[in-house]
């Protein structure tokens, strides 16, 4: 027995005696061959051949010699990720006709078989004739072993597709409502790796098809001179191994189409879903469009009122401005006949008298003088302030009017 811890490490044998093994039994090179389906690995091998091969010895015609590969669904012990990894291991067997003397060598048996195997060569001490059985009892145990974990390995498979075709099936199709089932891209992932798995088991029973077809011919070749009920035996336990592959093969081919539906059906509800979704969001764009035209048709009549209300200010301004040059010249000209005004009243009044041709003032006619000439300088004085006041209150505007547009 050559151990290796798990399939990507290397065999826990030495070269050197590895050698001395295969030189002292003369081992056939095709033996050789398959041990480098084994030792360290960076990924998953997908040549699944059982690599048989069987002659007879080449130094010694009575010597017969078959190495192969059988492999199998194991579940691990991983915990997390995916629950089967696929195990192999290698048979040599060295058989002895005239002697029916056998050396066996197993590379990476698991512990299951290994039981098995020990169970297998106590029994046969009780058997009446087990020289005729020895040629091909080991090869029907390791045929056997490799159907044990078939049936629970399809039923957790068929369970794993079920619950997503499940999903599939009663979804609804135009939308999904709070209590439906979540369907996403990533059920459309886990369908095809759920594909990948069921093809790599699709090649295995094929390869082991072959196998079994392989040994029943390296049966044929050794099985005359045994008893009728041996060779009926053996025969018939390669027959029930045959049909128990070709049931789990169709078990697979079923598991294939039926997650070929699925995906197909998934993809569908995924598209008819996402075409949905871009049908309300064009309609979302198309009403967008609409509110944003009447949004704009608002700016524009705002827009105009504010024009006109622009215009009506200036108008008003302009009138403003207007009245403010009359009043303005009104006050120059109510300014300059004011003098006039007051002369015309002194005139008529007693401060000015008239004495035959002449005109004869009042003694107090000089206090109308002075306060005459204050009124107009007081006039005179308020109308340019005001006009100066005026004229700065303007100027400071349009300053401020320049700053904020450069802003």
């Amino acid at each position: 027995m050559i151990e290796q811890l798990h399939s990507r490490d290397r065999l826990r044998v030495k070269k050197e005696t590895l050698m001395k093994i295969l030189s002292r039994l003369d081992v056939f090179p095709y033996f050789v061959e398959t041990l480098f389906e084994f030792g360290l690995r960076t990924k998953a091998n997908d040549d699944l051949s059982p690599h048989f091969h069987w002659r007879h010895s080449i130094k010694d015609r009575s010597i017969m010699e078959i190495s192969y590969i059988f492999r199998f669904f194991e579940r691990n012990l991983r915990g997390e990720g995916e629950p089967w990894s696929l195990r192999q291991t290698a048979v040599y067997h060295q058989l002895h006709l005239p002697s029916t003397d056998s050396t066996w060598i197993f590379i990476k048996a698991s512990p299951c078989f290994k039981g098995l195997l020990k169970k297998r060569i106590e029994a046969s001490r009780f058997i009446i004739n087990p020289a005729g059985h020895r040629y091909i009892a080991i090869h029907l145990l390791a045929l056997n072993f490799t159907l044990g974990s078939w049936r629970e390995f399809l039923t957790d498979y068929t369970s794993r597709l079920s619950a997503i075709e499940d999903k599939t099936i009663y979804s609804h199709a135009d939308y999904s409502l709070t209590n439906d089932y979540i369907l996403a891209f990533e059920d459309r992932q886990k369908v095809q790796i759920f594909r990948r798995s069921m093809i790599q088991a699709l090649t295995l029973i094929k390869s082991s098809l072959d196998l079994g077809s392989r040994v029943a011919s390296f049966w044929s070749t050794v099985r005359g001179g045994q008893p009728s009920e041996i060779q009926e035996g053996v025969s018939q336990e390669l027959a029930d191994y045959e049909s128990e592959m070709v049931y789990n093969r169709r078990c697979v081919d079923s598991l294939l189409q039926r997650s070929s539906e699925t995906a197909a059906m998934l993809v569908n509800i995924l598209e008819h879903r996402r075409d949905i979704l871009s049908l309300r969001s064009a309609q979302a764009n198309e009403a967008s469009l609409t509110a944003n035209k009447q949004v704009l048709e608002a700016s524009r009549s705002s827009l105009s009122t504010l024009k006109d209300i622009a215009v009506r200010g200036k108008l008003e301004q302009k009138i403003d401005q207007e009245s403010g040059v009359n009043i303005r010249a009104l006050t120059v000209v109510a300014t300059l006949y004011l003098p006039a005004t007051l002369l015309v009243g002194v005139f008529s009044s007693r401060l000015v008298g008239g004495e035959g041709s002449h005109l004869v003032l009042s003694g107090e006619f000089w206090k109308f003088v002075v306060i005459l000439l204050a009124m107009v300088i007081a006039t005179f004085g308020l109308v340019a302030g005001v006009q100066a006041l005026s004229a700065w209150s303007y100027e400071r505007k349009l300053r401020e009017s320049g700053q904020n547009s450069s802003v």
